[in-house]
């Protein structure tokens, strides 16, 4: 079954597998498990970033928040679709991101090895 949703509550209760799409892309994949705690790719550490945690987050705390807007999908798109938002975001970014993994089967699209 393939389950498409942006509740990543939901996808981390039923999902054994999870793939992270930005702008119509897979930027990360993996286990569930590893993905929502060890997430490689930026954007997936931003997106886990605006979740409220039980027991964590207090009431009233500032959620994360990713900065600036989706970029538009309409022309060429090139690089890494995500730089104009990412911290991380360098020259290189410009590029198609390399594609990067571990001994886990975990995967992600990104400049940084280890973000």
């Amino acid at each position: 079954m393939i389950l498409i949703s942006h509740d990543l509550g939901v996808i981390a209760e039923v999902a054994e597998t999870v793939a992270i799409m930005y702008a119509g892309k897979i930027v990360e994949k993996g286990s569930a498990m590893d993905v929502f705690h060890n997430a490689k790719h930026p954007y997936t550490q931003g997106l886990l970033s605006c979740i409220p945690v039980p027991g964590r987050t207090r009431s009233g705390e500032r959620l994360g928040v990713i900065p600036g807007t989706v970029p538009s999908l309409v022309g060429p798109l090139g690089g890494c679709l995500f730089r104009e938002r990412c911290g991380y975001a360098a020259p290189p970014c410009t590029l198609a991101p390399p594609y990067r993994s571990n001994a886990e089967d975990h995967a992600w699209r990104c400049i940084l090895e280890d973000a």
